[in-house]
């Protein structure tokens, strides 16, 4: 991360809620998103539009692929800011991605790969610390990621 790191509101919580906002807007389901030098690419299932008319239960997945680049990601936590204080409900990955992101801004992490699949997440991290693995894999559930959004909470009081 490069435009947006340093600052005390522009870690990994604030850029990874950023970027789960986009997603869950072309409702990408089984997420993956991956940390590369100019930002960030995912990659998952969302709908396709010309699929919804033709079934009656639902649309059709249909691969899709974005990429967040550095000034992309500064913008969205931008407009994210001025969204506080109004209606705006978090989706299921901006909340989830926000809840990784605060994990990963806590144990000092970088390099992210985040593969998500019905409410599990998987996430590969590089850590500060140089021991024997650089490398660090974490699971969390949908209810592990709620319970640390909930410890967020409690802490602010």
């Amino acid at each position: 991360m490069r435009v947006y790191e340093g600052g005390s509101r522009r870690g990994y919580e604030e850029t990874l809620r950023s970027i789960g906002a986009a997603l869950d807007q072309v409702g990408l389901r089984d997420a993956l998103v991956v940390e590369v030098d100019d930002g960030f690419f995912a990659q998952g299932l969302g709908l396709d539009e010309s699929s919804r008319t033709r079934t009656a239960g639902g649309a059709i997945g249909v691969r899709k692929e974005l990429t967040f680049f550095d000034t992309d990601i500064a913008n969205q936590i931008d407009a994210a800011g001025r969204r506080r204080g109004t209606a705006h409900l978090a989706g299921r990955l901006e909340h989830a991605l926000r809840a990784i992101g605060r994990y990963v801004d806590g144990v000092g992490g970088h390099g992210l790969l985040i593969l998500e699949q019905e409410d599990q997440f998987l996430i590969r991290l590089t850590s500060g610390n140089q021991g024997v693995t650089p490398n660090r894999l974490v699971a969390f559930s949908g209810n592990e990621l709620e319970q640390l959004m909930a410890q967020k909470a409690r802490d602010r009081r």
